[in-house]
């Protein structure tokens, strides 16, 4: 039997939910009274700072009522609904890192980590840049032996299954491929980013006779790549469109045309206007810490541990980023991204004086 189309732990959660209540309200309240308390725990240890408790309580706030970000971060099977709190967990921990004496401190967010690699495909160059930035952040070697450990751990699991299960040792799904493929072929723009790729689902190249679905997928990455390359200019073009979306394009919401012959269907106009307040906003804030990153990598003043924030910060951006500049990005993959910029902003607010003094002072000369 085949099967290696998702990393597994959504799927087995899920099953485990299901044993203490196998319907999907309750699999859902309990789905996320499990996985939100990572939220909560950050939300909590913001709270507690004194020099930025009032830009933690209106980015917080900010945040929670983000509609995309409840759409998709407290959503039961896609895994954006548990990478959302597993980001920000880790994000939080890696700008803690160098207030951690114990090792043992470093070890829910180890586990938070290959947790992330477990959920999903894309996170497979996060995970293994996620237990550099701690030893980058910390630097313990220790820390760097425990995540290597625990992130290796997690990749062998998922491997051998694949192997047991499929005959072929694998890192990510047997769909990499065609995902890879759906983005860079002659069809991708007739659909891409106005309608979904899973149009294109006809257009697939079918699996050839005694080929399994590893050389299948392989074959779609290949054909994906020589399309690139045979067309440098719709590549360039494809690439643009990709970053565009994904650190600019202000999303509305997105709504299910079951959502919107329900009850509530006539608040969909208003959703998708707040949605796209919300989305600029973030759009502005992110923006705003990119800049403050890289002007704090480029100037000679400034602590080190401001520093080494930024360039975690950038690093984590580019690595979680890479994979869907590579293959498409819609709103929803974009989201768990939203929760680390804030963390970014509280730390640096934190931490750097004079853009804190300057924002304070800015603030107060407002009329009340």
């Amino acid at each position: 039997m085949e099967f290696a189309h998702r990393l597994p732990f959504v799927p087995y959660f899920l099953a485990a939910v299901s044993l203490l209540w196998n319907e999907q309200l309750p699999a859902l309240i309990i789905k996320n009274i499990l996985i939100q308390s990572l939220l909560l725990f950050v939300v909590i240890s913001w709270w507690r700072r004194p020099k930025v408790r009032y830009f933690a309580a209106a980015l917080i706030v900010y945040v929670l009522f983000f509609p995309q970000v409840v759409r998709h971060g407290f959503a039961l099977i896609p895994e954006e609904g548990y990478l959302v709190a597993l980001m920000a967990f880790l994000m939080h921990g890696l700008l803690e890192a160098p207030r951690y004496d114990k090792l043992s401190q470093f070890l829910p967010y180890a586990l938070g980590c290959g947790i992330a690699y477990l959920t999903k495909g894309s996170m497979l160059l996060v995970a293994p840049v996620m237990c550099f930035l701690f030893y980058y952040r910390s630097g313990k070697t220790g820390v760097l032996v425990m995540f290597t450990s625990v992130v290796t751990a997690a990749m062998l699991l998922w491997g051998l299954t694949t192997l047991q299960n499929t005959g072929h040792f694998s890192l990510t799904t047997d769909l990499a491929g065609y995902e890879v493929w759906k983005g860079n072929n002659p069809g991708t723009l007739d659909f891409y980013p106005h309608d979904s790729l899973d149009n294109l689902s006809a257009a697939v190249p079918a699996r050839e006779t005694g080929e399994n679905r590893w050389e299948w997928s392989g074959r779609l990455q290949n054909e994906a790549v020589g399309f690139l390359q045979d067309e440098p200019f719709i590549a360039a073009k494809l690439f643009a469109l990709r970053f565009y979306r994904a650190f600019v394009t202000i999303f509305p919401v997105r709504s299910t045309s079951s959502w919107a012959d329900s009850p509530y269907g006539f608040l969909r106009p208003y959703l998708k206007d707040i949605g796209i307040v919300y989305m600029l906003i973030f759009r502005l804030l992110s923006f705003a810490a990119l800049v403050h990153a890289i002007s704090t990598i480029t100037r000679e003043t400034g602590g080190s541990e401001l520093r080494t924030a930024a360039v975690s910060y950038l690093v984590f951006v580019a690595a979680f980023a890479a994979p869907y500049l590579i293959a498409f990005n819609y709103e929803s993959q974009i989201i768990p991204l939203v929760f680390p910029t804030i963390l970014y902003i509280l730390f640096a607010l934190e931490h750097d004086d004079p853009v804190r003094t300057a924002i304070e002072r800015r603030l107060n000369a407002l009329p009340r």
